[in-house]
């Protein structure tokens, strides 16, 4: 098997966690900390946090930095994390509803 085939195998195998995700419920949950609190200490709007631990919001430089300072890990681990999950997503194979298959278009305007 060729290393390309490797990776794209790889990048198929498994869904990165969201850093929201893994935030929500690897530290809140086990630590039973209410999630308003936890926006408060680090100076989050709720409904912004809320967004991003849902994994409706992307992780912003400003973000990591703040995790960083609560849960010991560095800016980039976070920013690695929401990176390899976006590369994760835009490798999967576009929906029914999704871009249009190139190789029928004949010209483009």
């Amino acid at each position: 098997m060729r290393s390309y085939e490797k990776t794209k195998y790889a990048l198929k195998a498994y869904r990165p966690v969201h850093p929201g995700e893994y935030v929500y419920y690897y530290i809140l949950k086990t630590y039973t900390a209410a999630v308003k609190e936890f926006g408060v200490k680090l100076g989050i709007k709720n409904s912004d946090l809320s967004a991003f631990l849902r994994s409706k919001a992307k992780m912003s430089p400003e973000l990591a930095k703040k995790l960083s300072i609560a849960l010991g890990h560095t800016p980039q681990f976070w920013i690695a994390m929401q990176f390899a999950h976006e590369v994760w997503e835009c490798m999967q194979p576009p929906t029914k509803d999704g871009l249009p298959n190139l190789n029928d278009v004949t010209t483009l305007h």
